[in-house]
This record gives structure tokens, sequence and C-alpha cells, in this order.
């Protein structure tokens, strides 16, 4: 529960698993000047610490917004003194000042995850040098950048933002099992739908389970074949890339198949499946350890 102003919310990735309701989704491109990204904002720099103190970050923009509003997000809503406090019983007030500020594409924090070390390092002289295909599979929107030399190619047909998400996969799975099973709500929430799609596990009782799967297996086929066509649209077999980076939690419901359509080159941001939907943000640490150093 972080309070803003002695006006408490509850926000955070529990609020999704627990809830017996639609999430509410802010996917307009002006939700970043909303209260709701206030209180995620806030809430993230607060559990950086303890006090107050000073941080310097790097953060991303969905392909679409990024060139128009990079400079108003940093100045109006990143640079800024952000005040609040956790309900915690040890915990006190807090305030944290942005000092610094980096906005880059949101899809290359996939590849800053694999290309740089913890510590702000290259990984190898390799990423410097070659041209990578990445996909970041997030909850609203599939993006498919192509970088060269550490740098993103900004020309058309080279990036690319797909209307498919986990959420909206999700979603279409709860719709297809309310309307077969109207009275098992609690079974068909959003958070254990996603859990069932991405460790496959048994869900409810004998008859739901099947429904289930096929639920699962048709939405998956539905919403794989626009990646996998602009994926090919773009990099066709692959071959002339030095390699295709995977991350998002939403690349995990599609990374067996990636993985199997372009080989070899395909590889995940993160070495442990788990850590996969954090891909962007490790990216984004190890990027400002790169820029802004410590």
């Amino acid at each position: 529960v972080l309070d803003i102003n002695e006006q408490p919310r509850l926000i955070g990735s529990q609020v999704y698993r627990v809830s017996e309701l639609e999430p509410e989704r802010h996917e307009s491109p002006d939700w970043i000047f909303s209260e709701t990204y206030r209180y995620l904002l806030t809430g993230a720099l607060l559990l950086a610490g303890r006090g107050s103190f000073q941080v310097q970050l790097v953060t991303g923009l969905p392909l679409e917004y990024y060139r128009r509003q990079r400079e108003v997000f940093k100045s109006e809503v990143l640079l800024n003194t952000h005040t609040g406090k956790i309900i915690e019983e040890d915990r006190q007030g807090q305030s944290v000042t942005v000092t610094e500020a980096g906005v880059i594409p949101q899809g290359l924090g996939v590849f800053f995850s694999r290309a740089l070390k913890s510590n702000g390092e290259l990984a190898g002289d390799e990423w410097s040098e070659g041209r990578y295909a990445v996909i970041d599979g997030g909850g609203g929107t599939f993006n498919l950048a192509t970088v060269d030399q550490l740098e993103m190619i900004e020309n058309a047909g080279e990036n690319r933002s797909l209307e498919v998400g986990g959420n909206k996969i999700i979603a279409h799975i709860r719709r297809q099992l309310l309307e077969q099973h109207p009275n098992r709500r609690k079974s068909v929430r959003a958070g254990v739908i996603e859990r069932a799609v991405q460790n496959r596990s048994r869900l409810g009782d004998k008859g739901f389970e099947g429904d289930l799967k096929r639920a699962i297996d048709q939405a998956l086929d539905l919403h794989y074949q626009p990646v996998i066509t602009a994926a090919r649209s773009m990099w066709r077999d692959g071959s002339d890339l030095d390699g295709m980076v995977l991350g998002g939690g939403s690349c995990i419901m599609f990374a067996e198949r990636l993985m199997e359509d372009f080989g070899d080159k395909a590889m995940l941001a993160t070495d442990d499946l788990d850590d996969l939907v954090y891909a962007n943000a490790l990216g984004y640490h190890r990027l400002g350890r790169m820029q802004f150093g410590g």
C-alpha cells in the first residue's frame, strides 16, 4: 500500500494476481502523465532504499510514443522529487529525487540485458560490432527492433510494434472459458490463467482441464501468427543477423516457437526463464551503469 498525500492505493503485481476482476490497463499515449503512473513510479523509487536519497535511472517508452514523448516525459515526470509512504510498520515517509534520467525505446532493455554485464561493461566485442534482432513481448504489445552496433535502426521496416500482448492473450482465454463455465470466475482469474499459460499447469476439476488446454492452445496459435509474420518480413530466416534476443514476460509464451523458427540465432535475454519478465528492467539498469557509472 502506497500513500501519497493521504490517498492510499494498492499497487504491484500481486493486485493483478489476486483480483477476481479484469485488471484495469492503461495503454494510451498519455498514461505516463496520469495519477496511476505516478503511483507506480513513486512506489518503485521508494522501494529502492530507505529514507530520502537521490537516484539516476534509465527507463523506456513504447516505440510508437518514444520519439514524441521522451523529452517531456523526462523533464516533467522523471526529473523531480517523488514523495510518499509505503504503509509498513518500520517505514516513514520518504522522498526520492531523480537527478539524471535516460529514456530509450522500451524493448531495447531486452537487448542490453544480454549485451551488457551487470556492471555496465560489454559482454563481448561482438555486441558492439554486430547486427541483432530484438523481440520484446509485453502486456499490450510485442516490440520488434533491429539493433546495429548498439544503435536501434529507426528506418521504416526495421522496427515495429504489434497490438499483440500477454494481457490480450489471457483476456481471450478468459472470455472463452467464462462462456463455457460462467460459475467458475475464481478459477479463471487473469493471474491464474497467466500461470497456467506459462507453466501449462492443471487447474480445476475434471473436464475443465481439457477446456483450459484447448483455449490456451487456440489463443497461442492465433496470436503467434502476427508475431512470426512480422519477424519473417523484417529478418526473413535471420541469416543476415548475428543473433536474435528474446525477452519480456509474454515472450515466455512464444520463446520455444521462436527458437525453433530461427534456430541457433535466437537466444533468451536472461539465463533464468523466470527472470525473462524482468529483462527490460535488467537492461535499463545495466545501461544506467554504462551511462552514469557506479
